[in-house]
């Protein structure tokens, strides 16, 4: 069966007219198939920044869309850029990212239909709008707490002709954001677990998409922070930075992307994590006030290139787990 999927910014409604591997004919409905209008999969709607973004995080909801609207009967219908007030059709609503904070609290969306936002940010007093929404905290500073250890371990062994004191090691991270300032945190807190000497480095980018600012980050850290190896949380703007170090021979650690020529990844289910709740709004299931995605849910690892290095963080897992 096709899937009825829609991209575009118009309000044009989807829906998927049977369930996968059953038949309906216009004379004849199964027992199950006998619902009220209420008890319907509603229309789900999934805001995304713009169309043009590159990132992982981006693609991971755009495919978790993808697979809802293919393997159930639950119509969405995604947005790029939407600044209206939310289209009637909608049961519910998905913002992907911190950004749509500010379009939530504008609408009082959770008002008018249950919504989620893929990200935690600081709420303004009990009678902020977004104290009744679902907030996904992407427990990305337990897999950087790692990264931060497995960080030292290499760095201490790398040894620089640019640099004669203790090798630096950095972080190119996101926009300061808080989910991003905890992942900076947790990334030099794993680093001096580990018993790193030398300096911790973290340069934010101000976006995640510039990935020409993501290489100019790189080369500074390289050249003139002089680091040994590079860690990023900036999606496609860290992850060209991290290309960027790889041409100096640094050893990088990626985020989300496939593994690749990085030595680890922060391995991240965000499209798994996006599925289940769509398929929760969509068909009405309650959801907490925080959607916790980290180590022991199992959205969350840091992955490493060579299986032999495990040894390298498997001691830390256990405060890993705590943070």
């Amino acid at each position: 069966m096709k899937s009825k999927f829609n991209t575009r910014e118009t309000a044009d409604v989807y829906k998927l007219s049977m369930r996968p591997g059953r038949r309906r004919t216009k004379k004849t409905k199964e027992p199950s198939d006998m619902r009220t209008e209420d008890d319907q999969p509603g229309m789900v709607g999934i805001l995304l920044p713009n169309a043009n973004a590159t990132g992982s995080f981006a693609a991971a909801a755009v495919l978790a869309a993808k697979t809802v609207s293919g393997d159930s009967n639950i119509p969405i219908d995604v947005r790029y850029g939407h600044s209206g007030a939310p289209d009637p059709a909608w049961r519910a609503v998905l913002c992907h990212g911190g950004q749509w904070g500010t379009w939530l609290r504008e609408f009082k969306v959770s008002a008018r239909m249950p919504a989620v936002m893929t990200d935690c940010v600081e709420l303004h007093g009990t009678d902020d709008p977004l104290s009744r929404i679902t907030m996904v905290d992407w427990q990305w500073d337990q897999a950087a707490y790692l990264a931060g250890a497995f960080a030292a371990r290499i760095g201490e062994g790398q040894t620089s002709a640019r640099r004669s004191a203790a090798p630096a090691i950095g972080l190119l991270a996101g926009p300061p954001v808080p989910t991003q300032r905890r992942i900076a945190a947790a990334y030099a807190a794993g680093a001096l677990a580990a018993g790193f000497h030398g300096e911790i480095a973290t340069i934010h980018a101000n976006s995640f998409d510039d990935e020409q600012a993501g290489c100019r980050i790189a080369q500074n850290l390289v050249r003139e922070l002089q680091c040994s190896v590079i860690a990023h949380t900036a999606d496609s703007a860290g992850e060209a930075g991290c290309q960027t170090a790889q041409q100096y021979g640094v050893p990088t650690i990626g985020f989300i992307e496939p593994i690749g020529a990085h030595a680890a990844v922060l391995d991240s289910d965000v499209a798994g994590v996006v599925v289940e709740l769509l398929t929760a709004l969509g068909t009405g299931r309650e959801l907490p006030h925080i959607f916790r995605a980290g180590l022991a849910s199992g959205h969350l690892d840091l992955t490493l290139n060579d299986p032999n290095s495990a040894t390298d963080v498997d001691s830390f897992r256990t405060h890993a787990l705590s943070i």
